[in-house]
């Protein structure tokens, strides 16, 4: 799915909002593990159909995050290429894997700095096309 962006910028705000949900999902199915059948001497002042709007909130909030994320990680497997997929495990570590480029030149065994000045930029740049790219609609 093509999505406007103005500015690289505007993208990669998009793409570290995975981070945010996917421990916000984690909290949420936490809370949601906990459920439980309530005893009627343990909720004396609220009544069950709050609690039910409660959880069923909860549960839907899990489902938007989860939406969110399945997004973001449709969208940096839009630079998948079996011939050169270093632009795809470059975004899709720093994203979805959390990882430091630091960390993603170790794992690929290029220079701290190729991956900074060379690689990181044009797989920001690839993306960027193809995330605003009107042919993809």
């Amino acid at each position: 799915m093509a999505m406007r962006f103005n500015t690289i910028e505007d993208m990669l705000k998009y793409l570290s909002q995975y981070r945010h949900a996917y421990y916000m999902e984690i909290a949420l199915e936490a809370q949601l593990t906990a459920i439980h059948s309530p005893s009627f001497d343990c909720v004396p002042s609220d009544n069950h159909s709050e609690t039910a709007e409660r959880w069923n909130e909860k549960i839907r909030r899990k489902d938007e995050y989860n939406q969110l994320m399945e997004s973001i990680r449709e969208d940096i497997k839009l630079l998948y290429d079996p011939f050169d997929s270093i632009s795809y495990t470059i975004m899709w570590y720093k994203f979805v894997d959390f990882k430091t480029l630091e960390e993603i030149a170790l794992m690929t065994h290029y220079s701290l700095s190729h991956i900074k000045n060379k690689l990181y930029p044009k797989a920001k740049l690839d993306l960027f096309k193809l995330l605003t790219d009107d042919s993809t609609k």
